[in-house]
């Protein structure tokens, strides 16, 4: 498969990314950015095209899908449209290296890093970013847009919402529900509940006053 990687962050999500399609023997034909200032960005041989407007050219040419290559988790799920509309592809790409159970769902435009673990019955939305080393027990679910950093661990039942982002080494315990856009601090530990749109911390996490 030949693709093109939505970021250009040299030290960042979209060099993983670009390492990931490797990983995989798909095609790098690129990298897209929408900010100006990154128009001269390069990873390896890899350069920025342009942004967004370039979605139907490069379907015209042979490039078949988009990997997201950057973390936040709106941005990514409202990428999902625009690539679509131009007729390219948002594959599903696992590492080799993740383990996923042949029950477990995974969405498309869903990027599985190195060393995750999707248990029983896990479901994975559409876009959303699974960082390495994070652990999706049984009947875990992720919504779209969804971000999840290194190393975070999901208990059973446990539910993450559309586009909410998990800092690195958050832990929800059984059935906890982390709300739609909410933001939940590295190392926190959900126990029952966050609200949706709340920005939470701590163990146990509770609302982040500034």
């Amino acid at each position: 498969m030949q693709v093109v990687i939505y970021g250009s962050r040299l030290d960042g999500h979209a060099k993983v990314c670009v390492n990931l399609a490797r990983a995989l023997g798909w095609t790098c034909a690129g990298l897209l950015d929408d900010w100006p200032e990154n128009a001269g960005n390069a990873i390896g041989p890899y350069a920025v095209l342009g942004g967004r407007e370039l979605l139907p050219e490069l379907a015209a040419r042979g490039v078949e899908g988009v990997l997201l290559g950057f973390g936040q988790g709106r941005g990514r799920h409202g990428l999902v449209e625009p690539v679509r509309a131009a007729g390219l592809a948002l594959p599903a790409a696992v590492h080799p290296a993740a383990s996923v159970d042949p029950t477990a769902r995974v969405g498309a435009g869903a990027v599985i890093l190195r060393g995750a673990v999707l248990a029983d019955d896990a479901t994975v939305g559409e876009a959303v970013l699974i960082n390495a080393g994070a652990i999706l027990s049984h009947d875990v679910t992720v919504e779209d847009g969804a971000s999840l950093g290194p190393g975070c661990v999901l208990a059973g039942r446990s539910r993450v919402g559309r586009d909410a982002e998990l800092g690195a080494g958050v832990v929800l315990l059984p059935d906890a529900i982390v709300g739609e856009g909410a933001v939940v601090g590295a190392g926190a530990v959900v126990v029952h509940a966050v609200e949706p749109g709340a920005t939470v911390v701590g163990v146990p996490a509770r609302p982040l006053v500034r």
